[in-house]
């Protein structure tokens, strides 16, 4: 089963696909958080032909629901009802510093410690893959 995967950002949004198998995640796009947002997602997961939907939790550690928890719970049931997908959530902790951490420069010593390498253009994208590929390796055990 193909999923797509969703990274809600207040300005940027993540995107990730998984294989036709359900079994890897790939980076699809970052695109703006903006009025165009539910057209342009429901577009790609008719282009994808995804068939779930999942989307980061946003909690603290405590696990309690912050203010963009609830702007992605409202898109989130504007997106079911607009696609008529089953949509699951996975805790996106950490997912932003993992896929910024993986995206780094480490073979130059002079970017290690900084924030903007040039490789971060794509870190919301690189997120949602980190959520899909969590969903996905909890839903093979």
């Amino acid at each position: 089963m193909k999923h797509i995967a969703i990274d809600f950002g207040s300005r940027k949004v993540g995107i990730a696909t998984s294989d036709i198998g359900g079994t890897l995640a790939f980076p699809h796009s970052t695109i703006p958080n903006d009025d165009e947002l539910l057209d342009q997602v429901s577009k790609i997961i008719s282009d994808e032909e995804a068939q779930a939907i999942v989307i980061g939790k946003s909690v603290n550690l405590n696990g309690q629901e912050n203010k963009i928890d609830n702007a992605a719970i409202e898109f989130a049931k504007l997106l079911g009802e607009n696609t008529n997908l089953e949509i699951f959530w996975e805790k996106e902790w950490f997912s932003s510093s993992e896929a910024f951490r993986s995206a780094k420069d480490y073979a130059n010593p002079r970017n290690f410690f900084r924030n903007n390498t040039g490789s971060n253009k794509d870190i919301d994208a690189k997120s949602a893959t980190i959520i899909l590929q969590r969903f996905l390796d909890k839903a093979s055990k």
